[in-house]
């Protein structure tokens, strides 16, 4: 048996990575699930100089079953995911993944949007909503005038053009 030098602080690390674990676990029961993980849509959102893309994987949701609406600083996507299969099936269930039930996520908006220029489409299980930015609200370049001024212009190493 060999010996090994005791560390005071090896009990410290023990005991926070069982406090760290004690506080953790709760949070997995009372907060975000892996279930409801799985039941959030996906989305991707980006942003061009002209407008704001929305991108959302809603795989099983048919278009009608869906619902988008705008607010000043947001957009709602909703629906239902419907079950094709009966509750009262024969034999044996070994294994149930997929989700069904209704569905919503609030996201906020960067800038202000045109609502009434947005416009969605639904193919392969991806909605795409774009939404182009309100005038206000796109950049405005301002270009910038030159003036003659009375100084002399200075070259690199310092010294004037007349010297």
């Amino acid at each position: 048996m060999s010996l090994q030098r005791w560390d005071p602080y090896r009990e410290m690390r023990t005991m926070r990575n069982l406090m760290d674990r004690f506080f953790e676990e709760p949070y997995r029961v009372f907060g975000r699930s892996e279930m409801e993980e799985s039941r959030s849509m996906r989305v991707d959102m980006h942003e061009t100089e002209n407008e704001i893309v929305l991108e959302a994987a809603l795989p099983g949701v048919k278009p009608e079953d869906c619902d988008i609406s705008l607010r000043d600083d947001a957009i709602t996507v909703s629906g239902e995911i419907k079950s094709e299969h009966k509750q009262e099936e024969e034999g044996q269930v070994y294994l149930r993944e997929r989700y069904y039930g209704k569905f919503q996520r609030t996201i906020p908006l960067p800038s202000t949007v045109n609502a009434d220029k947005t416009e969605a489409t639904f193919k392969d299980g991806i909605l795409r909503v774009v939404m182009p930015k309100s005038e206000e609200q796109k950049p405005h370049r301002i270009s910038i005038k030159s003036e003659k001024s009375d100084q002399p212009e200075i070259e690199a190493k310092g010294r004037t053009k007349e010297q």
